[in-house]
């Protein structure tokens, strides 16, 4: 991940989060690991069609918490 702009107070390992990897992308359940702008996200379980240039959403809820584009 690069580019990741996050709007909340959490930072460094971020668990139990909801991240969309494109718009009709249901969401899976990830755990995020933040380095400065760019960061690592690692799925519960593998998710198919996963490609650079993408934005990947983070939720808590109905909250957005940030966006960052895969590399």
């Amino acid at each position: 991940m690069k580019e990741i702009n996050w709007n909340d107070e959490d930072q460094g390992t971020v668990p139990d989060i909801m991240t969309k990897i494109r718009y009709s992308h249901k969401g899976a359940l990830s755990t995020l690991i933040m380095k400065e702008a760019s960061g690592e996200v690692v799925f519960d379980e593998p998710q198919n069609a996963v490609a650079p240039g993408q934005a990947a959403v983070f939720y808590r809820g109905a909250r957005v918490l940030g966006a960052g584009i895969i590399q």
